[in-house]
């Protein structure tokens, strides 16, 4: 088992603990469950599953309603026959929503290596200030090109890349394709809406080009400010605004 693989017996009915598996996964980068698969020490023995449609249901119909979590979850499933035995396979994906657990906030499991961990009390928290921090990190800005990169960032970015991938095809191509057909696509570029992510902008867009950004988004928590002319209220307020006018 690895930190993205998991293989389970489960031969007439889910293991008991399959649901911190799921919550696990969903709380990190996702990961394979696999059912009728035996370990047996550091080997794995295909012992196949009994009445597959019934442990299929029992599995999906959980995750795609409210009835054990907190968040619907789409798995992808895989069905193989090995002489005979069957063998389900669910891809679990990692949840844009965090975290993710079921019945209660206490089941809340995290993956480590090739096991599940319940998750304490700080990591529960810091999965709600990076689901934060993710959420606005992903929203789109627009108006922004490929010039507006810093070229620096983009240089280094570009030897990093080809020093750990030296036979990528994608190498040898200019910038601004580059940018489309490697992971640039997903952090910098975004080719659905073609504009660029939050995240991106802090990265890597030269500071004149972000600078009206960075104003844009302090006016913004202007707005939320408390209204009310409290001392607090007023402190943070003149605050933001030394912010922006240095």
């Amino acid at each position: 088992e690895w930190d993205d693989f998991e293989a389970k017996a489960a031969q007439s009915e889910l293991p008991k603990n399959i649901w911190e598996t799921v919550s696990a996964f969903a709380n990190t980068s996702g990961g394979w469950i696999v059912l009728g698969v035996a370990q047996n020490g550091k080997k794995f023995e295909i012992t196949g599953v009994e009445n597959a449609e019934k442990l299929e249901q029992d599995f999906v119909n959980p995750l795609r309603g409210h009835e054990k979590f907190n968040v619907l979850i789409q798995p992808t499933l895989k069905k193989y026959e090995f002489d005979g035995k069957k063998v389900l396979a669910f891809f679990v994906p990692s949840s844009e929503q965090k975290p993710v657990y079921f019945n209660s906030l206490r089941n809340t499991f995290i993956r480590t290596g090739s096991g599940d961990q319940r998750a304490t009390d700080s990591k529960i928290n810091a999965l709600y200030r990076d689901q934060s921090f993710g959420v606005r990190s992903d929203l789109t800005v627009k108006g922004f090109e490929l010039k507006d990169l810093n070229a620096g960032s983009m240089v280094t970015y570009r030897n990093r890349v080809k020093s750990q991938n030296p036979l990528l095809t994608y190498n040898d191509l200019p910038d601004n394709d580059f940018c489309e057909n490697w992971v640039l696509q997903k952090m910098v570029f975004s080719l659905m809406v073609g504009c660029w992510c939050l995240a991106s902008e802090i990265l890597y867009k030269r500071f004149s080009a972000i600078f009206g950004l960075i104003i844009s988004k302090f006016r913004e928590l202007l707005t939320l400010m408390p209204k009310r002319d409290t001392p607090f209220a007023s402190r943070n307020r003149k605050t933001c605004g030394n912010i922006i006018m240095c």
